[in-house]
């Protein structure tokens, strides 16, 4: 990989490993949000996996030739569920790695993720669910203060471009569990 490497160059180099080592994941983030909404000029890479303390030695060794990591950081992540990152050395891309959660949210998210196509040439690639990317959009729109204007018009753009396509009752019954009701029929509203 050089250093120009593009958002989706990084994301194939870094899934095609999680492949290889059978590490669950998913891309959520502004990938998700790109691919069931709107496109957006910028391309986070943010992936939830399931990784456990046994799994970081063979994880860290996979990416140490051109990856920076902690494997300290990895372990405090995996151990209070949080995130970790890792650089690319070459271009100096920041990847987000949140270990998956122990919510019932979380895990239903992450059994409903699946695997798309995108890409020229094409990779396969596994995201979140488009229903699952505006619940966790709004909960951390709430949680940040309902100020990221970012987050708002990804909710938005995938409200608008899956109308028809969504699961309305999946959306209904999980906004009401994470306390997001009134930011979905406002998103609804709005999109």
């Amino acid at each position: 990989m050089t250093h120009s490497a593009t958002p989706l160059e990084m994301l194939r180099e870094v899934t095609q490993r999680l492949d290889e080592l059978a590490i669950p994941y998913l891309s959520g983030g502004s990938v998700a949000a790109a691919l069931h909404g709107e496109p957006r000029t910028s391309l986070d890479i943010d992936l939830v996996v399931e990784l456990e303390l046994d799994d970081i030695e063979r994880f860290a060794a996979r990416f140490a030739a051109d990856f920076y990591s902690s494997a300290a950081a990895m372990q405090e992540a995996v151990r209070d569920r949080r995130s970790f990152n890792l650089i690319h050395l070459e271009s100096a891309w920041k990847l987000d790695f949140f270990v998956r959660g122990d919510t019932e949210f979380d895990r239903v998210e992450f059994r409903r993720r699946s695997a798309v196509s995108i890409g020229d040439p094409p990779f396969e690639v596994v995201v979140k669910s488009a229903e699952d990317s505006v619940l966790r959009k709004l909960q951390r729109f709430r949680l940040g203060g309902e100020v990221a204007q970012l987050q708002w018009r990804d909710i938005t753009g995938i409200l608008r471009q899956r109308r028809g396509l969504l699961d309305e009752r999946h959306l209904d019954v999980w906004a009401a569990v994470l306390g997001v009701v009134d930011l979905l029929a406002r998103a609804r509203r709005e999109s």
